[in-house]
């Protein structure tokens, strides 16, 4: 019953609605909370009213692939490969294997045609983009390949690649080795005729290595069931090794072997029924399975080991976890098991204690299963399986996840993702009000056609108000507004006082109050201006010179004509603390919208700008505070992606992201890494 309730619980708290509207010292009561880590609900980018409400996941029946997943792996350029014994996608013939675009998807420029004749279990992704794939099969696309075959970077049956009669038994697992040599293991005990107990080694053109013998030393243990191979790749070239069998050394069931066959007679760990392995980067060996106790019982759990097999004291398992049938290490340390035969994924704290802010579960019915999951380098998560749902969405066979389990809706695995694109109603920063070139600066685009009526404000006292002073605010903000050729086209100082001049025409105060935008003080500034589409830039500054923390803010007042706002750039001062940048967006609508948010610091030197931010970092958070995606250097995460959109930043040490994000608020934060302070600018981009 309790899980039932946390179920549901997690479920309704996936749909909330935005409220009818945002009252303006409701949200800028989230402010405060900022103070506190990860406790910036819905943030300073929600003041003022939103004229109605956005749901946040309208999500339709998806269309996925129409069997199993397998095995997944994500592309340098963010695209992923499912695979496993599905036949279609979204209706769209991909025999056990295709490829998606970031956001779902189809990639139509893989294709495998006829593909293998049977199930793919394992594959490994080469730097060039090809795939080494192992499975039941006999054939791909109607040519001889004996359960291992490599597919070129378009699908095809690469033909060069030729694995002989290949194993006499099941492979199971792949990997690939430094020089992009395929690793395999698995329950046989020949290869091509050439003796090799479940482990060989192929060369790059997918021949026998007969170099690599590291399973001469192994063999079956008696009455056994099929061997179940689970590999691990250490960095000096030596493999923890587990399955069903003994060594020449007595071991059981698991071993650590060297490419000649060696037996590594110092590896302490004894274990029955390995199920996983990983080789942490410090080279700590974390096992699941049946593991030798005190006095040689065996315990089931999760266990990790120093690089000897000794076993590592600062990692206890939580109580009553399961041991997995599979392991992925996120990058934060803590570890995601899929328990065996399990329809939920469970999460472990580096320590090995129990992790319950993460929750993934299939829905039930029908034996759903998880079979295997990918963590991102974004910490998303992607989990392919046999399932029709997960947490209660929509999904057949595979999904995306954020770092806390909740259901990604910007990626829907069939023939095309949402490509209308969603309403952007609401564009904000907040940062540093300086003087001279310190002032904050926001630039937006309109785009389109037709005319666009737009609100900006520059707030100060309020936000120093609902924060007790805990900020330096702008006592008096000022705000001017420039059209694309640097021509003044309005300005406010004080609200309640229209000044005339430009695109404003008539007193606005009445205007103000009536749409619910007028600000708490009467030293803040705001104006109303219909646009047409092009390039604008608003400036936020003192009055008397004076500076401190200002709010600049976007509204879109007609969420339902041609143009629409798909941009905004603002430069501001980012120190250490509070003082940040912060930049929000609320997208409206009722369908997803692909957005590019970036923070720039060192390209602002070729402008003049000498101190420029030199290491900018970005977060991007949903409207609860969780954590969507982040970014340091751009080329780490998404660069095929980034240099695609064209808003690939000028300089490596500059942060970016793309996601394909479902209505509602979101909240971009960028601060300097290693606590650097200086100018910087940052954007958000609504690209459909």
């Amino acid at each position: 019953m309790a899980q039932g309730k946390a179920v549901e619980e997690h479920v309704r708290s996936e749909r909330i609605e935005l409220a009818t509207s945002f009252v303006f010292a409701t949200i800028l009561t989230s402010l405060a909370t900022y103070r506190t880590p990860f406790r910036f609900i819905l943030t300073v980018l929600l003041s003022g009213i939103i004229a109605s409400a956005y749901p946040l996941a309208a999500t339709a029946a998806t269309v996925g692939p129409d069997g199993p997943v397998q095995c997944i792996a994500a592309q340098p350029d963010g695209k992923f490969i499912i695979a496993g014994s599905f036949t279609s996608v979204g209706g769209v013939s991909r025999v056990r294997v295709a490829r998606v675009e970031s956001d779902g998807k189809l990639d139509p420029s893989f294709d495998p045609r006829g593909g293998p004749s049977a199930s793919i279990k394992a594959f490994a992704l080469q730097k060039d983009g090809k795939l080494v794939i192992v499975g039941d099969f006999t054939s791909v696309d109607g040519i001889a390949r004996a359960k291992v075959a490599r597919l070129n970077a378009d699908g095809t049956l690469d033909v060069n690649y030729s694995p002989g009669a290949g194993p006499d038994g099941q492979p199971n697992a792949v990997l690939l080795d430094a020089a992009d040599r395929a690793i395999v293991g698995g329950d046989f005990q020949s290869w091509s005729g050439t003796a090799r107990h479940f482990l060989a080694r192929l060369k790059i053109d997918g021949s026998l290595d007969p170099d690599f013998d590291a399973g001469k030393n192994l063999a079956r243990f008696a009455n056994a069931p099929p061997t179940l191979a689970k590999i691990a790749l250490q960095p000096d070239g030596l493999l923890v090794f587990g399955g069903f069998f003994v060594t020449n050394t007595g071991y059981y069931d698991l071993a650590r072997v060297a490419p000649d066959g060696t037996v590594d007679t110092s590896f302490q760990v004894r274990g029955v029924s390995i199920q996983a392995i990983i080789v942490q980067p410090d080279n700590k060996i974390i096992i699941t399975g049946f593991l030798a106790g005190p006095n040689q019982s065996y315990v089931s759990a999760p266990a990790r080991f120093n690089q000897d097999g000794s076993p590592d004291p600062t990692f206890r398992a939580a109580t009553g976890v399961a041991y997995g049938s599979l392991m992925r290490l996120q990058p934060d340390g803590k570890l995601l098991i899929l328990p065996q035969q399990g329809s939920q994924l469970i999460r472990l704290n580096a320590d090995g204690s129990l992790d319950n802010s993460f929750y993934a579960s299939t829905s039930a019915g029908n034996s759903p299963a998880i079979t295997c999951f990918e963590v991102l380098r974004d910490a998303r998560v992607m989990i392919g399986g046999n399932f029709t749902g997960l947490n209660s969405w929509p999904r057949e066979n595979v999904a995306r996840v954020f770092n806390n389990g909740r259901i990604d809706p910007g990626f829907v695995v069939a023939t095309g993702a949402p490509q209308t694109r969603s309403l952007g109603l609401n564009l904000s920063t907040r940062g540093q009000a300086g003087i001279s070139d310190d002032v904050l600066i926001a630039g937006f685009m309109i785009r389109g056609s037709g005319t666009k009526k737009v609100a900006v404000r520059a707030m100060g006292p309020s936000v120093s108000a609902q924060t007790q002073g805990t900020l330096s605010t702008l006592a008096d903000p000022m705000l001017e507004l420039y059209d694309a050729s640097g021509s003044l086209i309005g300005r406010n100082d004080n609200w309640p006082i229209t000044q005339l001049g430009g695109v404003i025409t008539s007193p606005q105060a009445a205007e103000l109050v009536t749409s619910g935008l007028a600000p708490a003080y009467g030293t803040e500034s705001a104006l109303l201006a219909r646009l047409e589409p092009g390039d604008y830039t608003a400036i936020v500054r003192g009055q008397n010179q004076t500076t401190g923390t200002a709010l600049v803010e976007l509204y879109d007042l007609e969420g339902t004509s041609d143009a629409f706002l798909s941009n905004i750039s603002t430069r501001g001062r980012v120190e250490t603390g509070d003082d940040i940048i912060i930049a929000g967006v609320i997208l409206g609508g009722d369908n997803l919208s692909q957005v590019v948010v970036r923070a720039i610091g060192p390209s602002l030197q070729k402008s003049g700008v000498s101190d420029f931010l030199a290491d900018p970092t970005l977060a991007l958070h949903n409207s609860n505070g969780e954590l969507v995606m982040t970014n340091d250097d751009w080329q780490d995460t998404q660069p095929g992606e980034l240099a695609a959109s064209g808003l690939a930043p000028l300089d490596p040490k500059e942060a970016a992201l793309s996601a394909v994000l479902s209505p509602g608020p979101y909240t971009a934060i960028v601060r300097g890494g290693q606590n650097r302070t200086g100018i910087a600018i940052v954007e958000t981009f609504v690209l459909r």
